[in-house]
């Protein structure tokens, strides 16, 4: 049975319901007025049967054949305009469901997707979901239609013979009883099935996004072990939930099989004393039959619901998580950056209060190129995850032109800055439209200039399907070097005034490292850049230059004058250039000024 909470939980996903209830009132009236035709489908065979020889069958259904035949007629015209209503209302209101569940996942928290698999937001975003709109459709409308085929047949059945009829309903209570603790049990047990057809999504995910890592250490076998470990869990909870059902069906079966026995008995007696012959008799237990069987669809549509509210449960824990980046009430427009960023006593954690960032100040200046460097873990991801309000500091301020950066309207606020990260991300789509997702208005002609910029352009022309060809799957398609020189040229195309680079060079040989380098010096220019580095080499003429050691600054200063320190950069440098010959310095400022 459905309790208190479960009305509460289908009560709000009915919330997708309300844009088609003009829809739904025509469904209602269509089955209704189809109910009605069944029951005079019905009611004219057994009056027919009343006298039963050939002559009297034979002129009752002469007379009666038209109205037959028309209600025939327009029953199987009214099922084909209610199916394709039905349809067309279940398809739309998925849609709905996915489209609001979607763009709600969109707005929640990195936090949020840190700590979720992918394949298991993936089986909430397409399975659950499949299964709430069977239950706002399919389910409903099945549970509407049985309850007005059983409605009619009752009708029928107890014109008949209200005695046999109310017989035929003695063992309702025993359903109930079968419906209430049966419907517990499959609750639980559907809420495990769609757990662990989660994680059976999530470890597929994962597995064909590593298959490069799973061929190189040779762990294919492995894989499959831990694959079927997973799977014969889930084959083992569908055969419990399938003995589950069959057990409520028999047990219903069995409550069926004495009701039958009742009938048989006070059938006899009806036809001893004359109320009936053996045709109408015959006749009304095939009735019954058709009045019992919605009575035993609802029963066993019960679990069901029980199963598909375990998918409710599962979409509504996460409709019901908040995102903890939001705007204030009246957020200020993100305009022209004035003077520039400054972090203030900033300390940060991301889980069991263990800190990151502690008591940060620091100050960007307009144009200024600022870079971040240290050893791994050392804070300066966060310090850029702070900076694009992907997070908001435990203590401490972010301030942008002296006001708080939460001030700010969050989507201007990130349109103003460009990152180009290490680990360059591409869509399954076009060269073409993989760097126009930094400004989606730019035109063909404005991504070709943005990729000439980036170095980019020749090695586009040079593939057989230019601009036009696909990516692969996060890029699989295009070398290391290929896929920062396009994401260069999508924060090109963008235009940013703040610039993020992360470790856009690290992974890169000599060759792809120069060209960057190149890139990058023209994107830099007149803008505000933040630059985390791991090699030294392209940082040498930054403007400031911010060391970073176990979530602290320890040093600042320009690339001489740390280097005349013996502090944490002189040690990173000993140990980056050790028996190497140190880099000349670039004129990069000379390039960055013609």
């Amino acid at each position: 049975m459905i309790n208190k909470a479960s009305w509460q939980k289908i009560k709000r996903i009915t919330f997708f319901i309300r844009p088609y209830r003009g829809r739904l009132v025509i469904l209602i009236l269509t089955h209704l007025f189809r109910s009605g035709l069944g029951y005079a489908f019905m009611i004219l065979p057994y009056l027919m049967l009343k006298n039963p020889t050939l002559e009297s069958i034979k002129a009752q259904f002469l007379k009666w054949a038209p109205l037959l035949g028309g209600i025939v007629v327009l029953s199987i015209f009214m099922t084909i305009g209610y199916t394709y209503l039905s349809q067309y209302v279940g398809a739309r209101m998925v849609y709905d469901i996915r489209r609001y569940f979607y763009d709600h996942l969109q707005f929640l928290s990195l936090r949020f997707f840190a700590n979720r698999p992918t394949g298991e937001i993936m089986s909430r975003l397409l399975a659950d979901v499949a299964n709430i709109q069977g239950l706002l459709s399919s389910t409903v409308q099945a549970i509407l239609e049985n309850i007005l085929r059983f409605i009619t047949f009752a009708a029928v059945v107890f014109s008949i013979s209200w005695k046999l009829s109310l017989i035929a309903l003695a063992p309702f209570p025993l359903y109930l009883l079968s419906v209430f603790v049966f419907g517990r049990i499959i609750r639980v047990i559907a809420l495990r099935l769609q757990r662990q057809l989660a994680e059976v999504s999530a470890f597929i995910q994962e597995s064909f996004s590593g298959i490069k890592l799973i061929k190189s250490f040779v762990r294919e076998k492995k894989r499959l072990e831990d694959f079927e470990d997973r799977t014969d869990k889930l084959a083992k909870t569908i055969v419990h939930s399938g003995m589950i059902r069959v057990y409520q069906s028999q047990i219903n079966y069995i409550i069926q099989l004495g009701a039958m026995v009742l009938l048989l008995v006070f059938g006899y007696w009806e036809v001893q004393s004359g109320r009936m012959n053996v045709f109408q008799v015959l006749y009304y237990y095939m009735l019954l039959q058709m009045m019992t069987g919605p009575l035993l669809t609802l029963f066993q549509m019960n679990l069901q619901v029980q199963q598909t509210m375990a998918s409710v449960d599962r979409v509504l824990e996460y409709l019901d998580e908040q995102p903890e980046i939001t705007n204030i009430a009246d957020p200020l427009a993100a305009g022209a950056l004035k003077k520039g960023i400054q972090f203030r006593d900033v300390s940060f954690f991301y889980e069991d209060n263990k800190s990151v960032l502690h008591d940060i100040n620091l100050a960007i200046n307009k144009h200024e190129t600022v870079a971040l460097v240290g050893y791994s873990g050392s804070g300066k991801s966060t310090m850029i995850s702070l900076l694009c309000r992907f997070y908001d500091p435990q203590k401490g301020r972010v301030e942008v032109d002296g006001r708080d950066l939460k001030d700010y309207d969050i989507a201007g606020w990130r349109n103003m800055t460009g990152m180009v990260d290490q680990d360059t991300f591409l869509f399954h789509t076009t060269i073409v439209e993989n760097v126009r997702f930094g400004n989606p208005q730019a035109s063909d002609e404005d991504v070709e200039q943005a990729c000439r910029a980036a170095y980019l352009h020749d090695f586009v022309v040079s593939l057989p399907m230019g601009y036009q060809t696909l990516c692969g799957e996060r890029g699989v398609k295009l070398s290391g070097g290929e896929k920062q020189r396009l994401a260069i040229a999508r924060a090109i195309l963008k235009d940013p005034q703040i610039l993020i680079l992360d470790e856009a060079t690290s992974s890169l040989d000599s060759k792809a490292e120069n060209i960057i380098k190149k890139a990058i010096t023209g994107l830099l220019a007149d803008r505000t850049s933040i630059i985390i580095a791991h090699r030294l080499s392209t940082i040498m003429q930054a403007d400031k230059i911010v060391v970073m050691d176990m979530g602290r600054i320890v040093e600042v200063g320009t690339y001489q004058a740390l280097l005349k320190q013996n502090g944490v950069f002189k040690k990173l440098h000993s140990e980056q250039f050790f028996q190497q010959p140190e880099p000349k310095l670039p004129d990069l400022k000379g390039e960055r000024n013609n």
